[in-house]
């Protein structure tokens, strides 16, 4: 600052043997350092400074900079730099034209690319953080490729001890902090002495640029002693601090930027980004800012997009209309993307430095004003990452206030007789198992917590309209205690999970590690290694290790019989109409999967390790119960920033969608804690824990043996065995991406399953009208094809829409031969009857469906 007051006076002269007009204002000291006062009353629109243009600092005028003539004729970086070059150079020129402007400058900066480590610190765990490291690397980088080569070759011009980084960071800071827009294109230049104006937002400015000369304006009235301002525009504190190096507290134009993504092993991702992209115009995307008044609805049509299931990414596909998104789909994705953005604002908010509270900082700030301990730099950090913490805090209230209104809506549409009361259940606290009771003394004495309990459910004192309402099962968990919003259902150390982690260390103790069983899943790319580790891990210890595994009591929760269609053999499928759609179509695709699997890893695994996986144990069947347990049991968690799947001990059997959890990984204790976010619970209460996982019609019923109320009402179409290998045919479907895996939903016309069925039913002559013209195979290719693919259609779904099929008249000869085999899996009398209802149910949805589909053809 002192330095600018000495050289101040020399500037002063420049302007006016340059023919600069200010004849109202006058240049001094300020609490911003220097800036421009009235010296008597500007009226509107009354120039404030004329200058000449050729005083205005542009890249062509750095380019002309006489010492500089012919050296950047093969440069190709960014055109800033050679004004940012010229600064440097016309510094310590005394025969530069700017020299006294220049010498104006200040040599120290406060923007955050020159905090100190200890100041830079205070914005840990902030966008600002991330975003100054990153800039000040590329500025590293840059100055590497484009400067340094400069610098060698002109050597005797760009002394080296001159162009420096720590140079070329100051002039960086200079150029954007300073420049204007100028001309019709709003070139960015560096103007003199308008660069001193300093900022007010919604200050009313303008500026005129004409051939020879620059004016600019003001655009409101100022008395004599005022200080008059620009308007650097509406921009946050991030802005400010990294481009100029001030904040304005309580900034109403402060933003926090949240960056969305979609899961690693997400096979709908391409599908998903085409999605996003399409509604681009109208704020869709991966990126967002939050702003004072909470989360806007492109963010949560956009997260919708991310948590899609496949049926959910297909249908929205098929529709081009913004609505589709920009209102709720259905209460499985409503739910999943609140939780989803709630998880990602919690932990961006306790990521930043001095907790979630921005209390703590303002008392800070409060008692600073008093001691003078923190630098500037500190003082607008904290008062950045204030403003941050309140954006976060607002959008969490307002999603959270959001989330509440939807699950009260959903609660109004449930039935009254799911309201099941605390008094079913208050006296049946004593009836639970000897393993539950043992379960619970292991967890509670291992560090864990239980405050839930699973018992028995006599089904026969409830009516058939309650336990359908309800949802109940065999077993429940009910509150072993009042529980308020927020109170912890239970707490699992790390030590008590099983997790996709534990089973690959126990895998590669177990065997050498230069026999890799799963070299050929990596080589053909399978994502699923994990899942996979995890289900050889838990058949292992709960039918070979048996009461010596150190988890018995863990694996004394996980049932030996299972309820799910996924064990019927091809000949008891074959009863069914349609291989090609429905739940059939879902089981011969999951039971090829999982035998292709299984022949990968045996016999050959036993035989190479067969302490490990003795043939009697690992079996098909025991492969596919495996599969099950960890499909509709385990959680997923971020450890240590590494995705794990992991199981607890315990089974989260009865759902609602209208009662959500939440399970939490706690980094610091290492350990997993489910807890209520909606509902209070009085002793005795049922709890109700919400399906987080896509479940179709035949996913609800495959993987969790019975019709989850978060049922997606579609069924899936799959046409890959109706395509010959190689063929023309299935060249033009992959050549034009109509897919081969379709789905139908009741009341929706199946648009994209007729362009497939057009070309897998097209001739000779019609495939070559479709190669003319693609867009004829989503519209029509002639009347004859047209009929050829319509009638194949309903050859596909008029068998499944019948009324045999929708009273599911074989379910009984199914379920008597799904008991007939003694494996683990087999089912007793009463799963038998659970079973038969099981597919009855199945097919009454599925024959709703079809005919809701039947009826628009």
């Amino acid at each position: 600052m002192a330095a600018q007051v000495v050289a101040l006076p020399a500037f002063l002269r420049w302007l006016e043997d340059n023919n600069v007009l200010a004849p109202k204002i006058e240049v001094r000291a300020c609490a911003y350092g220097l800036g421009i006062f009235a010296t008597e009353e500007l009226s509107p629109e009354e120039p404030i400074v004329t200058l000449p243009k050729s005083l205005i600092i542009t890249y062509q005028q750095a380019l002309n900079h006489k010492p500089f003539s012919g050296i950047f004729e093969s440069y190709t970086g960014p055109s800033e730099y050679v004004v940012m070059l010229m600064l440097i150079h016309g510094r310590e020129n005394s025969a530069c034209l700017w020299k006294p402007y220049l010498d104006l400058l200040p040599r120290v900066h406060s923007t955050t690319l020159f905090f100190s480590e200890a100041e830079l610190s205070e914005l840990e765990g902030t966008n600002l953080h991330l975003g100054t490291v990153g800039k000040r690397e590329q500025l590293v980088k840059d100055f590497d490729e484009y400067i340094l080569p400069l610098v060698h070759q002109h050597k005797e011009i760009l002394l080296p001890s001159l162009i420096t980084f720590e140079n070329f960071l100051w002039a960086h800071a200079v150029y954007w902090s300073r420049v204007l827009p100028v001309g019709q294109d709003r070139t960015p230049s560096l103007v003199p002495l308008c660069d001193i104006l300093n900022h007010q937002y919604r200050a009313k400015i303008s500026w005129f640029t004409g051939d020879t000369q620059y004016q600019f304006i003001s655009g409101e009235k100022y008395n004599r002693g005022d200080e008059v301002f620009n308007n650097y525009g509406g921009k946050g504190n991030d802005q400010f601090l990294l481009g100029y190096g001030f904040t304005i507290p309580n900034n109403s134009e402060d933003s926090y930027y949240v960056h969305l993504g979609i899961r690693g092993d997400d096979d709908s991702t391409l599908q998903k980004t085409r999605l996003l992209e399409r509604f681009k115009q109208d704020g869709l995307g991966f990126g967002h800012y939050l702003h004072r008044d909470g989360v806007n609805d492109p963010l949560l049509a956009s997260l919708r997009i991310c948590v899609m299931t496949p049926s959910e990414v297909y249908f929205a596909e098929q529709s081009p209309v913004l609505s589709t998104v920009m209102h709720p789909i259905n209460s499985r994705n409503e739910l999943e993307m609140m939780a989803a953005l709630l998880a990602l604002l919690n932990d961006r908010l306790s990521a930043i430095r001095g907790g979630a509270d921005p209390a703590a900082d303002l008392t800070l700030l409060d008692q600073d004003l008093n001691n003078q301990q923190l630098t500037p730099n500190q003082r607008n950090a904290i008062i950045y990452r204030v403003g941050q913490k309140q954006i976060l805090l607002e959008s969490i209230h307002v999603l959270r206030t959001k989330r509440q209104n939807y699950i009260q809506s959903l609660r109004e549409a449930v039935d009254p007789s799911c309201n099941i009361s605390a008094s079913h259940f208050s006296s049946s606290l004593s009836l639970c198992s000897a393993d539950t009771r043992i379960l619970e003394e292991w967890v509670t004495s291992n560090g864990g917590t239980c405050n839930i309990r699973t018992i028995p459910v006599d089904l026969s004192q409830f009516t058939a309209e309650e336990v359908r309402s309800a949802r109940l099962r065999p077993t429940c968990q009910i509150a072993l205690q009042d529980l308020s919003v927020g109170d912890i259902y239970a707490r699992f150390p790390y030590s008590l999970l099983i997790t996709s982690e534990k089973a690959k260390i126990w895998l590669s103790r177990q065997m050498d590690s230069s026999q890799d069983v799963f070299a050929k899943f990596q080589a053909a790319g399978a994502d699923n290694i994990e899942q996979i580790q995890l289900m050889l891990f838990l058949i292992h210890h709960k039918f070979v290790l048996k009461s010596n595994s150190p988890l018995a009591t863990f694996f004394s929760t996980v049932p030996d019989a299972l309820v799910s269609p996924l064990f019927l053999s091809a000949d008891e499928l074959a009863a069914y109409p349609s291989p090609y759609v429905g739940f059939v179509a879902e089981i011969l695709e999951l039971q090829d999967m999982l035998m292709s699997e299984y022949r990968l890893l045996f016999p050959a695994s036993s035989k190479a390790f067969k302490h490990v996986f003795p043939r009697k144990h690992y079996t098909m069947e025991m492969y596919t119960w495996a599969y099950l347990i960890v499909s509709s049991r385990s959680i997923r968690i971020m450890r240590n920033n590494k995705p794990e799947y992991c199981m607890i001990p315990m089974d989260l059997t009865n759902e609602n969608p209208a009662f959500k959890y939440c399970h939490v990984w706690d980094e610091a204790s290492s350990s997993l804690t489910l807890f209520s976010y909606e509902s209070s619970l009085a002793k005795g209460d049922m709890v109700l824990f919400g399906v987080d996982n896509c479940v179709s019609c035949p996913d609800s019923a495959i993987i969790y043996g019975y019709l989850t109320a978060n049922v997606d009402k579609t069924i899936p179409v799959k046409l890959f065995d109706l395509v010959e290998p190689n063929s023309f045919a299935e060249y033009m479907l992959k050549e034009y991406g109509i897919p081969l895996e379709h789905y139908l939903r009741a009341g929706v016309y199946p648009t994209s399953l007729l362009a497939a069925l057009r070309v897998l039913v097209a001739t000779v002559e019609e495939m070559e009208s479709i190669r003319r013209d693609p867009a004829v195979v989503r519209g029509s290719i002639n009347e004859a094809n047209d009929s050829r693919a319509l009638a194949q259609l309903k050859q596909l779904l008029c068998p499944l829409g019948t009324p045999s099929a929708a009273q599911g008249t074989a379910a009984p000869d199914l379920a008597a031969k799904a008991t007939s085999t003694e494996t683990v899996t087999g089912m007793d009398d009463s799963e038998v009857d659970e079973f038969d209802v099981l597919i009855r149910n199945i097919c009454a949805l599925q024959a709703d469906i079809v005919n809701g589909v039947l009826g628009l053809l």
